[in-house]
C-alpha cells in the first residue's frame, strides 16, 4: 500500500500506534511493527531499567514475529508453486515439475510429487508406445494375409513390427529365388492366414485414465 505517510518513512502499512502507558506495551508495539506500521511503547512512569527492559523485550519479540511471517510466507510460496505445477500438468503440459529452491520449505514433498508426475508420464509413453505396436501388429497380419505370399506394402511405424515386415520381405524374395514357391493361392493363404483364435486386446488409455 502507498499513500502520503507510508512513502516518506518507508512502511509498509499507513498505521501509528501512539505511546499509551499501561497499553503499548511490547507485545502490542511489535505486533503494529510487524504489519509494517509504526509502533510507539508507552512506558508511562517506569524506571529507566525498566524502560531499557521493556524496549529489548519489545525487539526480541518483533523478531520472533518476524521470523515466523517469513516462515509462513515461505511455505505458502512452495505451497502455491505446487498448485501452479499441479495445474499445468492437469492441462496438458505433463513435462512440467515443481521448481525446487533452498529455501523451498515443502522440498522433500515436492520432490516426491515431481517422482510421481515423471511415473506417470512414462507409463503413458510406454502405453502409448505399446498401443502403437498393438496396432502395427494388427496391420501386419491383416496385409501378410492377403499379401499372397508376396511383399507387402508398408509405411514405417518406428516400432519393432518394421522388422518383421524386412524379415518377410527377406523370407519371400529367398522363396522365389530358391524356386520353392509353388503352392497354390489358397494355400499361400491359408501359410499367411494368422490364427483364427488371434484376438486383439485395446490396451488401457492413460492418458485419458
Amino acid at each position: 500500500m502507498s499513500t502520503r505517510l507510508t512513502e516518506p518513512y518507508g512502511l509498509e502499512t499507513p498505521l501509528i500506534s501512539t505511546g499509551m502507558a499501561f497499553v503499548a506495551l511490547p507485545e502490542f508495539v511489535a505486533a503494529v511493527s510487524n504489519v509494517g506500521g509504526v509502533g510507539q511503547l508507552g512506558v508511562g512512569p517506569s524506571p529507566p531499567s525498566a524502560m531499557q527492559a521493556m524496549i529489548q523485550g519489545g525487539h526480541h519479540i518483533a523478531q520472533q514475529n518476524k521470523e515466523a511471517r517469513d516462515r509462513k510466507l515461505l511455505l505458502e510460496r512452495s505451497v502455491q508453486q505446487m498448485v501452479d505445477a499441479l495445474k499445468r500438468w492437469s492441462n496438458g503440459d505433463t513435462s512440467t515439475r515443481i521448481v525446487l529452491t533452498q529455501d523451498s520449505v515443502l522440498r522433500e514433498v515436492g520432490g516426491a510429487i515431481n517422482n510421481l508426475l515423471g511415473r506417470i508420464q512414462r507409463m503413458r509413453q510406454e502405453s502409448s508406445m505399446l498401443q502403437k505396436i498393438m496396432d502395427a501388429m494388427n496391420r501386419f497380419y491383416d496385409a501378410r494375409m492377403n499379401s499372397k505370399g508376396n511383399t507387402i506394402d508398408w509405411e514405417p511405424t518406428n516400432t519393432p513390427v518394421d522388422t518383421l515386415v524386412k524379415q518377410h520381405h527377406f523370407q519371400m524374395r529367398q522363396i522365389k529365388q530358391n524356386g520353392e514357391f509353388t503352392t497354390s493361392d489358397n494355400q499361400r493363404q491359408a501359410i499367411s492366414k494368422p490364427s483364427p483364435n488371434r484376438q486383439t486386446f485395446p490396451l488401457r488409455d492413460f492418458n485419458n485414465g
